[in-house]
């Protein structure tokens, strides 16, 4: 069997495509609401639920999964380490599908949150976050709460958090992306951000225009790199990873 840890527009691609193959698959989302967009077919079965590393290792035994592949968001980095270790830890051969890298001059960029914040602690002016609710806490803590507004996804418990690390309404855009380069640069002028930070989400994830609106209007755009896990095998490109997934098959077995 394989299974496929999705949570990305590719990710459901991908299952998509191995639809057509006729492939056998146990997929994998974090959340109800990702699995609901991952159609339906008769050779899916779903697991709509977070999973720790021990959680994960049962799941793939329990299935007799002999190949895996992880196509979670590229700053999914806890989940991406506990997939690497399972898989590893069950001898699973594990591919990861990589989104394609989006080359930007005039960047900032570090290699996690914390140079980010020691960066931002010497600067002025308003910051756009928009990586996410994940890591507020630690912009909350170590800046100014007045400087921050952050843009993340319109959700209850999205919004309860940013209540409880105690940012006011007017600095809450909570609304789904990607957004276009006019709609990215009316947000900026209107909220007046001075520094904004990014993560390297390419194409799919909106970065170009995002980027592109802040630089025009002299913004300082810092990005936070993700980090990469030790795989069997990676690919930005989707026709490869099935590829290498059926060589997978008839070398090992469903």
């Amino acid at each position: 069997m394989i299974a496929v840890f999705a949570g990305t527009r590719e990710g459901r691609e991908v299952l998509e495509r191995m639809e057509a193959l006729n492939l056998p698959i146990f997929g994998s989302t974090a959340t109800s609401y990702g699995s609901e967009l991952i159609a339906e077919y008769e050779q899916l079965k779903l697991n709509a639920a977070p999973m720790n590393r021990i959680e994960m290792e049962v799941w793939l035994r329990e299935n007799q999964i002999r190949v895996a592949v992880d196509a979670t968001h590229p700053y999914a980095h806890e989940v991406t380490k506990n997939i690497a270790k399972a898989c590893e830890n069950l001898n699973v051969p594990l591919a990861r599908l990589q989104r394609p890298c989006t080359s930007v001059d005039s960047i900032k960029r570090f290699a996690n949150y914390e140079a980010c914040i020691r960066h931002l602690q010497s600067g002025t002016g308003r910051i756009l976050l928009t990586t996410g609710s994940n890591h507020l806490e630690e912009f909350a803590v170590a800046l100014p709460k007045d400087r921050l507004i952050v843009r993340v996804l319109p959700r209850a418990n999205v919004l309860k958090k940013c209540e409880e690390i105690g940012l006011l309404a007017n600095q809450i855009i909570a609304i789904q992306g990607p957004f276009s380069y006019e709609m990215n640069q009316a947000m900026m002028k209107d909220f007046q951000i001075r520094q904004m930070v990014t993560k390297e989400s390419g194409k799919v994830g909106g970065f170009q225009e995002k980027v592109r609106a802040a630089q025009e209007m002299n913004i300082e755009v810092l990005s936070i790199m993700p980090r990469l896990e030790k795989t069997s095998f990676a690919t930005e490109s989707q026709d490869a990873l099935l590829d290498w997934v059926q060589t997978q098959i008839r070398e090992n077995g469903e």
